[in-house]
C-alpha cells in the first residue's frame, strides 16, 4: 500500500466502520481554502455511485478527509486473489472510464480521481468498483488523467494469467499517443470487451473441438494457393463468430508463390502391453479355435481354424511389437525456401529434448504427446514496448510451478527473519525469504499456505522495507490481532523481536533473526 501520494498522507481508521483517511502532515496541513467547497458539498449531500462516500472532518482550519471503505477490498489485494481474464480487465478499465465521464454532471473535477490500484476498491466484482475523489482546488504533483490511466493500465496487464487478441496492442498503442479522449477510449474499451464475450460462446460450448482440428495427419498433398486456401477457410468459417485464425497470419495474405506440404515423420513410443498377457490371450484363443474343429473336423472348418489361428499370432506380433513404436505424420507447408526445413529439423530436436528432460512438471507430462515443436528462442525485448510487439498470440504471464534459479552467492544463506509457530507441541520456523510475504489459505498467490479454519485466502502480509518490517491486515473476514490488539485492515504496523501475530487461532511469534 502506498503511504503517500502526491504528496498526501494515507491511512486507516475503525470507527463505527472502516475507513481510509487522506490529509497532510504538519507543518503544512490541508487548510479549508484549498478545499473545492461545491464538490464538497455535492459529495456530502449525495450518494455518487461507484465513489467513495465522503466524510470531510475540519478541525482548526486543518482539514482530514474519511472514506468509507467498509465491506469493500482494495483493487491491489482483489486482482491478486482473483486472477484477470481479458474480459475483467477490459470491464475493468471501461467501469473506471464510465464513472469518470458521469462525474461531469454533478460537477465534479476529472483530474482530482486517484486512478491507483491501492485507491480503487471493489465489492464482488469489477463491476462493483469505487473510485477514491479528492475535492480539492488544486494537486500538487498528480499527473493528468491520460498519464495515470496509461499507467494503471500497464500494471493491470500484469495481473492477467493469458494476453490473447490484439486488444491490448490496441490500448497500448492508443495510451502512448498523444490524441487522448476518453470517448474515444470507452468505445474502443466497450468493443472489446463485446468482441471478447462473443468469443466466449463458442469456446465454452465446444471445448473440443479446437484441439481435434489443430493435429492434421497424412493426406495427399495438392499444390494450391495462397488464395484457394483462404477461400476454402472463409467457406468452412461461420461469419458471425469471428473466432482465431487457425493457419499463420502470413499464409492468408495475397502472394503468387504456391505452398507445397512437406511430411515429417516423428516416432513415439509407446507403452507395450505385457507380453504374458498376449501370450496368454493368443494360446487361450487357439485353444478355443481347435477346440471347434475337433467338435466338427471337416474340411472346411481345418482351413477355417488355421487362417483363425494365424490371425491371433498376427494380432499378438503387431500389440508386441508394431503398437509400441508408432508413427506420427504432421503435414508443413513451405514457399520454396530452405530456412524453413531446417527450423523445423531444429524444433523437432528440441522436442524430443523436452521429452526426455527430467524438469518436466507432472502437469505437462499427461499433455506431452500433443505438445507442438518448441518455438525458437525468442530474443529479449525492451520491456517499454513489449505491449506494443504483441501480435494476435497468447502469452502466459505466470507459471507458478516453475523453477526459479537462485544465486550461487544466496544458496545456504540463512533468512534475516523468520516466523515460529507451535504445531501440536511440534515447533514450526517458516523464512521471511521475500520483501513481500503472504500468509493465507489459497495456494496460488501467497507465499506461506495457512489452512486452518478462519483463515482468508490473503490474510496478512508482512513487508520488509531493508532496515525494518511491517505487518498489515488485507481484510480478512475474521481480522487478525498484534500482541493480542486488532488490527485494522490495510493498516501497517511496525514489527519488533517477539512479537505474536495471530490469525483466527493460530500464533506467529515474529523473530527478526
Amino acid at each position: 500500500m502506498s503511504e503517500t501520494i502526491y504528496g498526501l498522507k494515507c491511512d486507516f481508521e475503525q470507527q463505527q466502520g472502516h475507513f481510509m483517511t487522506i490529509f497532510r502532515e504538519e507543518p503544512s496541513p490541508i487548510h479549508s481554502e484549498e478545499l473545492a467547497k461545491i464538490q464538497v458539498n455535492m459529495m456530502s449531500a449525495n450518494s455518487i455511485d461507484h465513489v467513495l462516500p465522503l466524510e470531510v472532518q475540519e478541525i482548526d482550519f486543518n482539514v482530514k478527509f474519511y472514506f468509507d471503505i467498509s465491506s469493500k477490498k482494495m483493487l491491489s489485494h482483489y486482482v491478486r486473489e482473483s486472477s484477470l481474464t481479458m474480459h475483467d480487465l477490459y470491464e475493468l478499465l471501461y467501469e473506471i472510464g464510465s464513472v469518470i465521464k458521469s462525474s461531469k454532471e454533478l460537477m465534479l473535477n476529472e483530474q482530482q480521481y486517484v486512478l491507483h490500484e491501492d485507491f480503487i476498491f471493489v465489492e464482488d466484482n469489477v463491476k462493483q468498483l469505487y473510485l477514491t475523489y479528492i475535492p480539492l482546488k488544486e494537486i500538487n504533483q498528480k499527473p493528468d488523467l491520460h498519464q495515470e490511466y496509461r499507467e494503471l493500465f500497464f500494471r493491470l496487464v500484469g495481473s492477467v494469467t493469458e494476453l490473447s487478441g490484439d486488444g491490448v496492442q490496441q490500448l497500448t498503442s492508443y495510451l502512448n499517443g498523444s490524441n487522448f479522449q476518453l470517448d474515444d477510449l470507452l468505445k474502443k474499451l466497450d468493443s472489446l470487451r463485446k468482441n471478447v464475450s462473443r468469443q466466449s460462446v463458442p469456446s465454452q460450448s465446444a471445448p473440443s473441438e479446437p484441439e481435434m482440428k489443430r493435429i492434421d495427419y497424412a493426406r495427399p498433398t495438392v499444390p494450391s494457393t495462397s488464395k484457394q486456401q483462404s477461400n476454402r477457410q472463409n467457406e468452412a468459417t461461420p461469419k458471425r463468430a469471428p473466432s482465431k485464425p487457425k493457419q499463420p497470419v502470413k499464409k492468408n495474405e495475397p502472394n503468387k508463390q504456391t505452398e507445397k506440404e512437406e511430411i515429417i515423420e516423428e516416432t513415439i513410443e509407446r507403452k507395450a502391453p505385457s507380453p504374458i498377457i498376449i501370450s496368454c490371450l493368443a494360446l487361450l484363443g487357439i485353444a478355443v479355435i481347435w477346440r471347434l474343429y475337433m467338435s466338427f473336423p471337416t474340411e472346411g472348418i481345418f482351413y477355417i481354424c488355421i487362417g483363425l489361428s494365424i490371425a491371433i499370432v498376427a494380432i499378438g506380433y503387431y500389440f508386441l511389437m508394431v503398437y509400441p513404436k508408432a508413427t506420427k505424420k504432421i503435414n508443413y507447408s513451405t514457399t520454396g525456401k530452405k530456412t524453413k526445413k531446417n527450423k523445423v529439423d531444429k524444433n523437432l530436436k528440441k522436442d524430443k529434448k523436452v521429452t526426455t528432460s527430467h524438469e518436466i512438471s507432472p502437469r505437462k507430462v499427461d499433455n506431452m504427446e500433443d505438445t507442438p515443436p518448441a518455438k525458437p528462442h525468442k530474443p529479449e525485448v525492451n520491456s517499454a514496448n513489449y505491449f506494443q510487439n504483441l501480435n494476435h498470440e497468447t502469452t502466459l504471464l505466470s507459471q507458478p510451478e516453475s523453477t526459479v534459479a537462485l544465486d550461487d552467492s544466496l544458496q545456504g544463506a540463512e533468512p534475516t527473519a523468520y516466523l515460529k509457530v507451535d504445531r501440536n507441541g511440534k515447533m514450526e520456523s517458516i523464512p521471511i525469504n521475500s520483501e513481500s510475504f503472504i500468509i493465507g489459505r489459497q495456494n496460488d498467490g501467497v507465499n506461506y499456505v495457512e489452512d486452518s479454519v478462519g483463515i482468508s485466502r490473503s490474510h496478512i502480509e508482512i513487508v520488509n522495507n531493508g532496515t525494518s518490517f511491517i505487518v498489515k491486515d488485507l481484510g480478512s473476514k475474521n481480522g487478525s490481532k498484534l500482541n493480542e490488539e486488532s488490527m485494522i485492515a490495510y493498516k501497517t504496523y511496525p514489527l519488533k523481536d517477539g512479537d505474536q501475530i495471530r490469525l483466527a487461532k493460530i500464533i506467529y511469534t515474529f523473530n527478526r533473526g
